[in-house]
Parts: structure tokens; sequence; C-alpha cells
């Protein structure tokens, strides 16, 4: 149904859906890259039931490459136009971390995300600001000195995963 509303001709029931609400023509004719990343913070378990437990990377990337392999076999899946992405985790950079072991399931995964949070209850620790252009001044200007180590692990992971044949951008 997403390829359909996303690229289908405007007789099919989804590209009449998304015709009905002003967009005759399909998105993907003007749209350069569709990025498509299974679930959000599945490592995260506040959002149960939606999560894979304890960390289940090898679990995650099994199951998010199902849903690329639905995704691929619909007639409107054009590869030029979508992207996979791993959900990684910011603080797992180490190679049994939980995107890293995610994508040995997942070869369709062309990037392992690694999303960082600033301020507040994060492992940075960086103190949330009351204002956003605070907000907007700590993620400038600490995020790159404080997550630099976490990051070089990631970049070092992600260049001997490539090594043994699980290549992925960051």
């Amino acid at each position: 149904g997403m390829m359909e509303y996303l690229a289908g001709p405007s007789s099919t029931v989804y590209g009449a859906k998304r015709a009905s609400q002003g967009h005759p023509a399909p998105y993907i004719t003007t749209l350069k890259k569709v990025y498509v990343e299974v679930g959000n913070e599945t490592w995260n378990d506040i959002f149960y039931p939606s999560n894979f437990d304890n960390l289940n990377g090898p679990l995650y990337g099994k199951f998010a490459q199902y849903f690329f392999n639905i995704i691929k076999s619909s007639p409107y899946y054009d590869s030029t136009k979508f992207e996979f992405i791993v959900g990684g985790f910011y603080p797992q950079p180490e190679e049994t971390g939980y995107g890293i072991t995610a994508k040995k399931f997942m070869p369709d995964g062309k990037q392992v995300m690694i999303a960082n949070y600033i301020g507040g209850f994060d492992a940075l620790k960086i103190p949330a600001s009351a204002t956003f252009a605070d907000s907007v001044q700590q993620t400038a200007f600490y995020a790159r000195w404080i997550t630099r180590n976490i990051i070089d692990l990631h970049v070092k992971n992600r260049n001997k995963m490539a090594a043994l044949g699980y290549p992925y951008k960051l």
C-alpha cells in the first residue's frame, strides 16, 4: 500500500487516495530519494511492544529485511529512488552493538543511523535548555567534542564491517 501510495497511478486504490488528497501525480516523480527505516528507536523499551527486546539487533535486522523485501516486491518499487536504513543505537558503537549486528541480517540496509540527543535525559548529560536558541547552541558547540570518541568507534567498526562484507554508510 505504501508503494502504491507513493508511486502508483491514481487508478489504483492507494493512488486514488493520494489523488483525492490533492496529489494526482505519484510523489515518486518529484522526490529525489525516499529513505526508509523500520521503526523508531526499536531498541527503546518505552516503545514496547514495537521494540526488539533486550536490544536484539539480529531480530530487528531480520524483521526490517522482511519489510524491505515486501517493498521491493511492489511493481512500483524503483531501486534508484529508495534507500533502506538500519536503525542503530548511538551509545553502542562496538561491533556487537545493536545497529551493527542488525546490519548483518539486513543486506539491503545501506546506512546505519546513529541518532543522538543533546540535553536532559540522554547519555551526554548536557543540561536541557529552557529556550530553543540555547538548545541549538548546545548542539552546535558541545556535540562534536563530547561525542567524537563514540563517533570514531562507529567509524572504526563501519570500516571493519565493510572489510567483512557488510558495507554501510553512517
